[in-house]
């Protein structure tokens, strides 16, 4: 028999929390203030945001707000014109 006990411990590698951001960062000396997060899901936007990146949030047509982000774009296409563009 076999007894498993549960435990209340948060893990910080799950998404919100930013342990495997910054364990990679850490990894591969990764300045996360200059990086940014693309992506088209909240919990990613915030997630990177709790590791100190700026963020991107790709939305589809019908979404609004800015989940939290720092820019908006339709398409990751537009987001990475916004950060090649001269001034950004």
């Amino acid at each position: 028999m076999f007894i498993i006990a549960r435990t209340k411990t948060a893990c910080t590698w799950r998404k919100i929390h930013p342990g495997r951001t910054l364990t990679a960062a850490r990894k591969h000396e990764i300045d996360l203030i200059a990086s940014w997060i693309i992506s088209d899901s909240n919990i990613d936007i915030e997630t990177g945001r709790n590791a100190g990146c700026r963020a991107i949030w790709i939305v589809n047509s019908d979404e609004i707000g800015n989940g939290g982000a720092d820019l908006v774009e339709h398409s990751l296409l537009d987001a990475v014109n916004q950060l090649l563009a001269p001034g950004s």
